[in-house]
């Protein structure tokens, strides 16, 4: 009777103990699944930049910046395969729109972003802060840096505010521009997606050896 009673009272210790080891186990399973996912990755060879992909070149304040006088025209495709013409360029200052004589009565706005205030997918005119611009008689001033984070995008407020003195500031923001404030989170997470991604890793560490002065 008595080793019935023990038992009894170790049944539900044992079980809890059984549950707590199965979940450590599924959770260690998880996480190799994950290092091995990103190892493999990690080992391809990274994909090389073609244009209109190669917009950036390295500078010592911001890691890296658009390039000046940047120009591409040329047939493109959509995410369903249909074939488009664009028109790509920047100014001497790397900004897709820089309003140089604005009308007294034109209100100053400065757009800045990350590859979507960039648009190198969009001809000039397509951008949506041209059609802004347009819609309501704005003097735009539109400067996007590819892969850029919060702060990079902080540091070309800073340098530009005086220089532009805009009535406005439209920072454009994407979820990735918090995580790419951190370098080992954002390998991590390019990593984990899809292999249709997977020279971005090698990519990202060939800029970081090339340009480490912000990454």
């Amino acid at each position: 009777m008595c080793m019935d009673k023990n038992r009894a009272g170790k049944t539900p210790q044992f079980a809890f103990l059984a549950f707590m080891l199965a979940l450590l186990m599924l959770f260690l399973t998880i996480e190799g699944g994950f290092r091995i996912y990103a190892w493999v990755n990690d080992s391809h060879e990274p994909r090389s930049i073609l244009p209109p992909e190669d917009t950036q070149i390295p500078d010592s304040e911001w890691g890296w910046r658009t390039k000046s006088n940047y120009f591409f025209e040329g047939e493109l495709k959509d995410f369903s395969g249909a074939a488009y013409n664009a028109r790509v360029s920047t100014d001497h200052r790397g900004f897709r729109t820089y309003e140089e004589s604005p009308e007294d009565t034109q209100k100053r706005v400065l757009f800045i972003g990350d590859s979507f205030t960039l648009g190198n997918q969009l001809s000039d005119e397509d951008l949506y802060y041209a059609l802004i611009g347009d819609s309501l008689s704005l003097a735009v001033y539109a400067y996007g840096l590819s892969g850029s984070g919060n702060y990079q995008q902080y540091l070309i407020l800073d340098e530009m505010l005086d220089a532009i003195s805009p009535d406005l500031v439209v920072w454009q923001l994407c979820a990735n521009d918090f995580i790419d404030n951190y370098w080992p989170l954002e390998l991590d997470c390019w990593c984990l997606l899809p292999s249709c991604f997977s020279g971005i890793p090698g990519m990202l560490k060939n800029m970081r050896a090339s340009w480490p002065q912000k990454m």
